[in-house]
């Protein structure tokens, strides 16, 4: 049987999925300690379903150890994002021109823009608070210090803002048309 650490590793979803395969595995466990007590099988069939009993009881252990180690995973990435989270406020969060959060919009997402889903401010700002966690998840998935991932990603994102904004100056300039049609 694998080991906890490897299916936390490379089985997917989340810490509450171990702990429900866990129980799922406990149960069947139990229907089948049922059906034995039942006394509908012989000494041989009962010895086989005996050792699947021990076998899913030991899956359930593991399952349940698994679902401790991803639990310590996703507090440590959640305890990462709101870090990268509390770093970003002072560069990428303080955006606020149209101009602006167009750019980080591009730089996170350009098919939001090709497919011209930007009409109104509140579509920018809409779509800037996706972008800004988007960015949050993908900076907290690099390696490094959460201060120089985001230094790095803001000194590339400056690097990069009027070359976004002459990029996609027909958004900006239709966001800006609705604005004073609507003042």
């Amino acid at each position: 049987m694998k080991k906890a650490g490897d299916i936390a590793n490379q089985i997917g979803g989340d810490s509450a999925g171990q702990k429900r395969m866990a129980t799922a595995l406990l149960r069947a466990a139990g229907m089948v300690r049922s059906a034995i007590e039942e006394g509908l099988f012989d000494d041989k069939e009962r010895k086989v379903l005996q050792d699947a009993i021990a076998v899913l009881e030991r899956g359930a252990k593991v399952r349940r150890q698994a679902a401790s180690l991803k639990s310590k995973h996703e507090q440590a990435a959640e305890a990462r994002r709101k870090d990268i989270r509390l770093r970003m406020s002072g560069t990428f969060v303080a955006l606020s021109s149209i101009e602006e959060r167009i750019a980080l919009i591009a730089a996170v997402d350009s098919d939001r823009l090709k497919h011209a889903q930007i009409h109104t401010r509140r579509d920018v700002d809409d779509y800037f608070k996706e972008s800004l966690n988007d960015l949050e998840w993908k900076l907290a998935q690099r390696d490094g210090d959460t201060g120089e991932v985001v230094t790095e990603a803001w000194s590339k994102f400056c690097e990069a803002r009027q070359r976004l904004q002459d990029q996609h100056a027909l958004v900006i300039s239709r966001v800006r048309g609705a604005l004073s049609q609507a003042k």
